[in-house]
């Protein structure tokens, strides 16, 4: 019985061995690209980039996180796809402060609000802050985020665990090959002032802006905001803008409401929104102003900007140029609204936009 025993062991020691090896050799071709994604980090996960390498900047959700806690900056922009255009070199020149640019196109005001409370905890001494507020977001609730995009959840939290969704994920592998070959090819990581930047690819003007678009007259009677709106306005501006405001007196939030279109005006009267849109940016307005730290802009008032349809390509993109002139105008503190100007600023932009010949556009 041995000897068979010692036969039958014999033949199952080559399996064993094939086995081991087999395994242990799997295990290192896996180990290996983990390695590399860990060490060269190309959304910045763990670290700032490694000197010596060019690294493209090419997913706003999948490397802002790591930008805002690993980069060194003073200042930051920020906001939805109305900010993608601004440049960080014009920034820099104008506010004396190095910045980054950490863009969430469709960003609702939550997700943008984590992201800025994530940058405070990289323990740079942030400065500035230039934020969007988009008003198509201020009538929602607090809560509202990112759920409509793959989000990568493992990215912006604090749980080890899950970066086994990050370290072992083929595309990420191929983002650092995207990395060597950038490098091998000399070319200089993308600057922020590229990164996100929809421009040069747009077409903009008057048949561009209202190509789908039909004149009618307006939907009924024009309704104001209703009290829950109203209520739901507050709670999403003290969350998500104005806590974080409160918290941290040592920066200067350069807040402004986006240049939409006159397109995007007669919509809002054609649909009779007219109202609850007024109502709601004086609901903002009276937020903001009660705090010191904050210097808020809006170019409704810039009818020239507003009705000149060769800037947009949409109904509410505007150009590059016009991003270079936002960031002009702020650092001038032109078309600043204060508590001393803010209703006069109201009544202007209520008087003109609810008194515009729509119908003209369309002819």
């Amino acid at each position: 019985m041995d000897k068979k025993r010692k036969n039958v062991e014999k033949l199952h020691n080559p399996f064993k061995k094939w086995l081991i090896l087999t395994v242990s050799a799997a295990f290192f071709l896996l180990l290996i690209p983990a390695v590399l994604i860990i060490v060269v980090d190309p959304v910045f996960h763990y670290h700032e980039p490694i000197k010596g390498l060019s690294y493209p900047l090419f997913n706003d959700r999948y490397q802002n996180d790591g930008i805002a806690r690993h980069f060194s900056y003073e200042g930051i922009i920020t906001g939805t796809s109305m900010t993608q255009n601004f440049k960080t070199s014009e920034a820099e020149e104008l506010f004396d402060a190095p910045f980054v640019k950490l863009c969430f196109p469709g960003g609702h005001f939550k997700e943008i609000n984590d992201n800025l409370e994530r940058a405070y905890t990289s323990g740079n001494e942030i400065k500035f802050v230039i934020r969007c507020l988009d008003e198509t977001y201020f009538v929602e609730d607090k809560d509202t985020s990112h759920e409509e995009y793959d989000y990568p959840k493992y990215l912006t939290n604090d749980n080890p665990f899950d970066d086994v969704n990050y370290i072992f994920n083929k595309f990420m592998f191929s983002k650092v090959a995207d990395v060597f070959r950038l490098t091998k090819s000399g070319e200089a990581s993308t600057s922020f002032d590229e990164f996100g930047n929809w421009a040069k690819n747009a077409s903009y003007g008057r048949d561009t802006v209202l190509a789908d678009s039909v004149y009618h007259a307006p939907l009924g009677k024009a309704e104001g905001l209703s009290s829950l709106e109203e209520e739901m306005i507050r709670e999403n501006i003290r969350q998500n803008v104005t806590e974080l405001i409160g918290a941290h007196p040592e920066t200067t939030f350069y807040l402004y409401f986006p240049p939409y279109s006159i397109a995007y005006w007669s919509d809002l009267y054609q649909n009779g929104e007219m109202e609850k849109s007024l109502k709601a940016e004086e609901i903002v307005i009276e937020e903001l102003l009660q705090y010191d730290n904050v210097r808020l802009f809006s170019f409704h008032e810039n009818t020239e900007l507003t009705c000149n349809l060769d800037h947009y390509k949409d109904k509410t993109h505007y150009s590059d140029l016009i991003s270079s002139d936002i960031l002009l105008w702020m650092a001038d503190g032109e078309y600043e609204i204060t508590k001393e100007n803010a209703e006069e600023y109201l009544h202007n932009i209520r008087s003109f936009y609810t008194s515009y010949d729509y119908a003209s556009l369309y002819r």
